[in-house]
């Protein structure tokens, strides 16, 4: 099966199935991965919950509401980087 590879993941923390924190854990131990950039987008304002998404290897944390300006700056910066 071949799986494709995207540009960057937007994760959402709190999802119904899964959680966010799992999808960034499972996402870094896939090969060719590793270096996918990965967003954070989450209601959970808490530095708990920012500092454990970017130790699981997000690489960057941004809090709803969403200010559509930021969003895409830091989706342009992430994306220029990886």
């Amino acid at each position: 099966m071949e799986i494709e590879k995207p540009d960057m993941l937007i994760v959402d923390l709190m999802m119904p199935d899964i959680e966010g924190f799992e999808v960034i854990r499972r996402t870094r131990a896939m090969p060719g991965f590793g270096q996918t950039p990965i967003l954070v987008i989450s209601a959970r304002t808490d530095q708990d919950a920012k500092e454990r998404a970017l130790s699981l290897g997000a690489n960057g944390y941004m809090t709803k509401p969403l200010n559509l300006p930021q969003l895409i700056a830091e989706i342009t910066r992430l994306v220029a980087t990886a």
